[in-house]
């Protein structure tokens, strides 16, 4: 993994049209997004549906909008990829399941809220042990109850995206807002979490 100083490189190279650049940072976050995608594939679909097939989409549509990532912001390029990734994946669970497939009636894999599990793992330090189930829904509880001590303007988009599993475009409408400002307010939403959260997130480590 590159260090911070070569990581806001490389994304200020890509934000500024280097395609190399952009290949290379989303190659280094490109495992990580396919462990969390494989973990948000619903049960029913896990054999129509492929993680690396949902990254390289996602990649591909990062491709198309990484000019309106601010480089400035390098450490939440992760969060703003993978904000990008679920709506890939809910759009994938529409074609399958219809306008209400990603509508988060669905049991989703391994129980639990999907999106509450998104932000999770995101956000809060999870570690492979016996007890790993109970810390990573005792983090779900941490972040739900974090997000409710936000500003309103981002305790609302991380609302309408990961409690009501909106799609950043539906939110972007709702909300009389830019996709790309919606992008930078889960963002900065997740940074905020973050601080609250304190030793609990590795989010920026």
């Amino acid at each position: 993994m590159a260090d911070d100083g070569s990581l806001n490189s490389l994304i200020e190279h890509a934000v500024g049209g280097d395609s190399d650049a952009l290949t290379a940072v989303l190659f280094m976050n490109r495992d990580r997004l396919e462990r969390l995608m494989s973990f948000q594939i619903p049960g029913p679909l896990r054999r129509r549906l492929d993680a690396d097939d949902l990254v390289q989409e996602a990649c591909y549509r990062a491709s198309r909008h990484i000019h309106s990532f601010n480089p400035d912001d390098h450490k939440l390029f992760f969060a703003w990829l993978a904000t990008i990734a679920q709506n890939v994946l809910k759009d994938a669970m529409r074609r399958h399941l219809g306008p209400k497939g990603s509508g988060g009636n669905l049991q989703f894999a391994q129980g639990g809220d999907s999106s509450a599990m998104l932000l999770s793992e995101l956000v809060v330090d999870r570690q492979d042990s016996p007890s790993s189930q109970v810390a990573a829904e005792e983090g779900i509880n941490h972040v739900r109850d974090a997000i409710e001590m936000l500003p309103e303007k981002y305790r609302e988009v991380l609302s309408l995206i990961y409690v009501k599993n909106m799609s950043a475009v539906a939110v972007a409408e709702q909300l009389n807002l830019k996709e790309s400002a919606v992008y930078m307010r889960v963002a900065r939403g997740k940074e905020m979490l973050r601080d609250q959260l304190g030793s609990q997130s590795n989010f920026f480590s």
